[in-house]
């Protein structure tokens, strides 16, 4: 018995001393699955189904392999976890410890402090002094007083911002002056220190007293949404801010002022620990004051981005519109939330969103704040709350929340109300953004299945009888019955976008050019680029991996006697459905790895896994080395991309006595624009606004409008937006065909499109007869009553549409290389084409005449010996080279065949005008979209030229191995 009892101990030992070697060995094997696959697969061409022009046509770049390399590195590293936990880990017991606080000793936001500290200068080369001082301090403290770290360290923090709410406080009175980060960081540390001193050799902790003292200054900060001083030109302004928003501000100030002052009387008449003496409000006045931004009434220029986050609200409840009948929400129903804060707190002036942002991004932290409280104390989440950022991106918005209300230990426990809970929130956030709440539906089917299963096996019978069940599930599924047409038009819109989702939005990482502070100490750029892909794919990846280490540990899953056995089934199903829900919300956030953005449109979600691994990591680890691994992970994924909250503490004028007016803005307040309101707004963009207001004057009200635009004309000028509004997303055939649909229900005008990028589109409303082109209006028309397709035709032919000397980059090539996957959208014309020429000019003849929409595409296939090429790595302005790489560096850069040799195309019209078109060779195999050239459609054609050009100057053409028109499928 005695010799068991020690192999049973050896193998348990053996088993944790596994842990940290797989984790590096799963790590090293990520990365250079990453290497090889990228070597391997990121210089080969896309494969296109359709022909959708937009980055990853114009690049030549493959996005598709990349998503694949993001399934794979996530499924295979969650399959290796599984495998190693349930033969190796899941040999031994856990021992579960939930302290369910900080430790007192503050080793691990010690720990925490000193990973972002760390990881940032690492990386970036970058400290944040406040971060820093922290650090610093916690050190200081380990030497001298660990008895005070934590509490010291919690009091530095609300030092620091009790000194911003009173500098807020004297802004708000009249002071002009600017406060530097460093100097208020430096006061905290120096009053920290003194306290310290004074406590040194007395048993009552000095800082459980200053705390509280302090505390009533912090909500003060909220004071920045009243902001109201500009400086212009060495001018002083001030524009004042609406009760509207004074309102709820001054209410929220009062109310925490008063959780602050409580506060301070209770310390008075007990012991308590400091973490117990901070407030809610000081927790969600730090947090705001972090992720606060804007510049007051000093506007943005962008037409696009701020307007797409209202939009929704002001076409739905102000125009009157139906949602995905009248028009059609783009990626859901987000733009209907922060469009009401618009509305509510600003009038709905463009002139107070940033302010009415921010207030909507407040409601959002109070909620996250709020649903954590349930989760853990508040010392634990002021630090999160330094950590966190929330990002300016509604659509993430409520993700974690989401995730936190579903992982409430006491809602879990109420399984009747969790399942409602989960049927409800997957409603919402469907409705919300679609992508998010499949991701909550689906995640969560491993908690959901426990839960109805534990149910079905527990109260279900008894709660059968009580009416209350039937009514409580009544009122659950009214609004899911009463929401399904919003449910069906969104499923709708999803499938017509989801063909054209790589093509259209995809922005490859391969071959970026990683940020000049990125590795920065490195003198090797293929070092850095490597560097920079593995963060890119590696980190998200990981966080599923984490997930699954999280369910295989806290379920403590294991193998015996052949029979998968599970300690803990409902900690499994909660950690393993996190890491589900988080791999289909990356199936679309990874397809644009935006320029010098490591995680893009990620980065919602990474910042929301790093608070619940935190938080899941307290929950079932307590005080064990796995909390310290997994919470070091989570602050690492934030230091990646120096996203922790803290370091937006000095921007966006958050220590200015007033906003600076950028050069080239002026001060709009005179109402000629009506939804404009007050406001500071570049010069240039206000000209054209005010120009396109008085062309917009004779829009008919009771009419939709297609592509005026971005969606700040819609909603500056008060205007009916029809199908997607913007024509920025019509790309594809299933995008050109729900619009067409929506186009003839509503008989919506339409401005023109570029040829190009929305060639079904444009295709339709110039050659199907329905719509005609009117000079007058500039836009096209539903035909008028009586008139004929004949006549429709012969006035489009008169319009000049399409850009003149088209440039379409590497798009041709692109889908050249796809053709055999392209095949069935084309009908190819029977007709013979012959070559002939000289002197660098070849000439194309046909056989017979042909009409431009029935060939309205060409296929070219020319030798090419493929051995002039040069690599390169794409920056911001695409343009960056890297000369003589190794060949180890040269496997992750852009291979760019036939540099600087362009192809050209022309024909003549109808009236004898010559036309053009220009595009890269590529690879010599080019599908080109003669259609979206100017003269071509509703023309007649016999032939067209060809040239080869390199810098400017012509070359002979090569031997041409295969020529043939196509016809491009229709939409009907």
């Amino acid at each position: 018995m005695k010799e068991a009892k020690q192999n049973n101990k050896r193998t348990a030992v053996s088993g944790r001393d596994l842990q940290p070697l797989f984790l590096i060995l799963l790590f090293a094997a990520g990365g250079l699955f990453v290497y090889l696959w990228l070597a391997h697969y990121g210089n080969t061409p896309q494969l296109f189904t359709d022909v959708v022009h937009e980055l990853t046509s114009m690049e030549g770049s493959n996005k598709s392999a990349e998503r694949t390399l993001i399934y794979l590195l996530a499924g295979g590293g969650a399959l290796a976890v599984i495998l190693f936990y349930l033969f190796h880990n899941g040999k031994h017991t856990m021992k579960q410890e939930n302290s369910g606080s900080l430790l007192r000793s503050a080793r691990l936001p010690g720990l925490l402090l000193l990973v972002a500290v760390g990881s940032s200068f690492a990386v970036y080369g970058e400290c944040d002094p406040v971060l820093f001082a922290l650090a610093a301090l916690w050190m200081l403290l380990q030497i001298c007083s660990a008895a005070y770290a934590l509490s010291a360290m919690l009091s530095f923090v609300v030092t620091l911002y009790a000194f911003c709410g009173l500098y807020r406080a004297a802004v708000f009175l009249g002071y002009r002056g600017d406060l530097s980060l460093e100097s208020v960081t430096q006061a905290a540390f120096l009053l920290t220190g003194l306290v310290l001193a004074l406590s040194h050799g007395k048993k009552k902790d000095l800082f459980t007293a200053l705390i509280p003292i302090l505390q009533p200054a912090v909500p003060l900060t909220l004071l920045i949404f009243l902001s109201s001083a500009y400086r212009m030109n060495g001018e002083e302004l001030s524009i004042g801010v609406s009760r509207r928003i004074q309102l709820p501000v001054f209410a929220l100030i009062l109310g925490f002022l008063i959780l602050a002052v409580w506060k301070l009387v209770k310390s008075r008449r007990g012991s308590y620990r400091a973490e117990e003496l901070i407030s809610f409000g000081t927790l969600l006045c730090i947090l705001n004051l972090n992720c606060y931004s804007g510049l007051g009434r000093i506007v943005s220029a962008d037409l696009h981005h701020p307007f797409e986050n209202i939009i929704g609200f002001s076409q739905i409840f102000e125009l009157g519109q139906t949602p995905f009948s009248e028009y059609i929400p783009v990626s859901g129903l987000y733009s209907v939330l922060q469009g009401a804060f618009l509305f509510f707190f600003g009038n709905g002036e463009y002139a107070a969103y940033n302010v009415t942002e921010n207030l909507f991004y407040l409601a959002v932290a109070a909620l996250i704040l709020w649903l954590a409280s349930k989760h853990t104390d508040s010392g634990n989440l002021l630090f999160i709350t330094l950590l966190f950022p929330i990002l300016r991106y509604n659509r993430v918005a409520l993700i974690l929340p989401v995730f936190l209300l579903l992982a409430w230990p006491k809602l879990i426990e109420r399984k009747n109300l969790w399942i409602k809970c989960w049927l409800l929130s997957s409603l919402v956030h469907g409705l919300y953004y679609p992508l998010y709440g499949a991701a909550v539906c689906i995640g969560f089917f491993p908690l959901l299945f426990w839960q109805i299963v534990t149910y079905a096996r527990g109260g279900l019978k008894k709660d059968l009888k009580k009416p209350g069940f039937w009514l409580a599930w009544a009122a659950c599924l009214l609004p899911v019955v009463l929401s399904i047409p919003l449910l069906l038009g969104t499923l709708k819109h999803m499938l017509a976008m989801s063909a054209q989702t790589v093509y259209a939005d995809g922005l490859s990482r391969f071959g970026q050019s990683p940020p000049e502070n990125f590795f920065a100490f490195l003198s090797s750029q293929g070092l850095r680029v490597l560097l920079y892909d593995l963060y890119s794919f590696l980190l998200p990846a990981a966080v599923v991996w984490v997930s699954l280490i999280l369910a295989m540990k806290s379920g403590r899953i294991k193998l015996e006697k052949k029979r998968i056995r599970i300690g803990d089934p409902q900690a499994a199903a909660l950690c393993a459905s996190f890491g589900i829900a988080m791999f289909v919300a990356f199936s679309y956030t990874l397809v644009r790895m935006d320029i010098y953005s490591i995680y893009a449109r990620s980065a919602g979600l990474i910042f929301a896994a790093a608070v619940l691994l935190l938080l899941l990591a307290e929950r079932y680890f307590g005080s064990g080395v796995s909390r310290y691994v997994i919470s070091a992970f989570a602050v690492f994924l934030l230091s990646a991309v120096l996203g922790e909250g803290i370091r937006s503490l000095d921007s966006d004028g958050k220590l200015s006595g007033s906003y600076e007016v950028p050069q080239g803005y002026l001060l709009a307040a005179d109402e000629s624009i009506p939804r404009l309101g007050s406001a500071f707004i570049e010069e240039e963009t206000y000209g054209k606004l005010r120009q396109r207001y008085d062309g917009g004057r004779g829009l008919e009200a009771d009419k939709s409008y297609l592509g005026l635009g971005y969606f700040g004309n819609f909603y500056l000028f008060n205007i009916r937006g029809g199908s997607v509004m913007e024509a920025v997303t019509i790309r594809g055939y299933g995008a050109a065909e729900e619009t067409v649909e929506n186009l003839r229900t509503e008989g919506t005008v339409a401005a023109r499109v570029d040829s190009l990028a929305y060639y079904y589109l444009h295709h339709w409303l110039l050659c199907s007869g329905e719509y005609a082109w009117s000079e007058e209006k500039g836009k096209f028309c539903p035909k008028a009553e009586g008139m004929t397709e004949e006549e429709v035709l012969r006035e489009n032919r008169k319009a000049a549409l399409t850009e003149e000397e088209r440039e379409l980059w590497l798009t041709p090539s692109s889908w050249g290389l796809s053709m055999e996957s392209l095949e069935g959208i084309f009908t190819e014309l029977p007709a013979t084409l012959n070559a002939s020429g000289g002197d660098g000019e070849t000439e194309l003849r046909f056989d017979r005449e042909l009409k431009g929409e029935d060939a309205d595409f060409l296929y070219l296939a020319l030798d090419d010996s493929g051995d002039s090429y040069h690599y390169i790595l794409v920056d911001q302005i695409f343009n960056a080279v890297q000369p003589d790489p190794s060949k180890a560096a040269a496997a992750l850069m852009k291979r760019v065949n036939n540099p600087d040799v362009k192809l050209r195309l022309s024909w003549t019209d109808d009236e004898g005008t010559e036309h053009s078109m220009k595009c890269d060779l590529g690879r010599g195999k080019l599908l080109l979209p003669l259609g979206s050239g100017s003269g071509w459609l509703l023309n007649s054609h016999d032939g067209l030229k060809l040239t080869l050009e390199k810098d400017g100057e012509q070359i002979p053409l090569p031997a041409i191995r295969e020529m043939r028109l196509l016809k491009l499928r229709e939409v009907e």
